[in-house]
């Protein structure tokens, strides 16, 4: 009796916490990257429908003193493993959105009438197609419900969009959800 009260408090204990998988794996690539990675504290963690996983954590510097909460998002890449991303001022801006919508709403906020002129994210060709848009990214994509636009020279891109600033909210979002390479360019070649 005693052996299954001790293993039901610490299973709820574990449920309460709400470490799960996806929280450990942003957590370990979170604390790859830090100083002191014993010392990290989280809080207001979320774990998004769309597979990212929203939080703040803070962490002693190489004084000893804690930085201060920091928001960061993680998300998984190839397999089990998980790149995390800490935003600062240089990124907030460009990452901060995927905590508040999917990827593919993401696109369909920033993305303009084909009729329009633009910026365009660039998705990078596989070193397999010698410069040219792999077939099975443009599936992906696609079957995301991304609009996928092939340049007469067999490049892939997204948009139009108003600004770079959107292409980068996209890029990165259609990175997460997707895993395809990009980057913004003014111009269809």
């Amino acid at each position: 009796m005693k052996l299954t009260f001790q293993s039901l408090f610490v299973a709820g204990a574990l449920l309460l916490s709400g470490c799960d998988d996806s929280t450990s794996k942003a957590r370990i690539a979170l604390e790859a990257q830090m100083t002191d990675p014993q010392s990290a504290q989280y809080r207001n963690e979320q774990v998004k429908p769309w597979g990212v996983v929203c939080g703040e954590a803070n962490v002693k510097n190489y004084a000893g003193g804690y930085i201060g909460f920091t928001p960061y998002i993680a998300f998984p890449m190839d397999g089990d493993d998980w790149r995390a991303v800490v935003m600062d001022n240089k990124n907030y801006d460009y990452v901060s959105p995927l905590c508040a919508k999917s990827p593919i709403e993401l696109y369909k906020a920033e993305v303009l009438p084909e009729s329009e002129s633009g910026w365009y994210v660039m998705l990078l060709p596989s070193p397999d197609y010698h410069g040219f848009l792999d077939p099975q990214d443009s599936a992906k994509l696609n079957k995301l419900g991304y609009k996928v636009l092939v340049s007469k020279a067999g490049k892939g891109y997204l948009g139009p969009f108003k600004n770079k600033k959107s292409t980068e909210i996209v890029g990165y979002s259609m990175a997460v959800g997707a895993g395809v390479g990009w980057f913004s360019s003014q111009w269809m070649f």
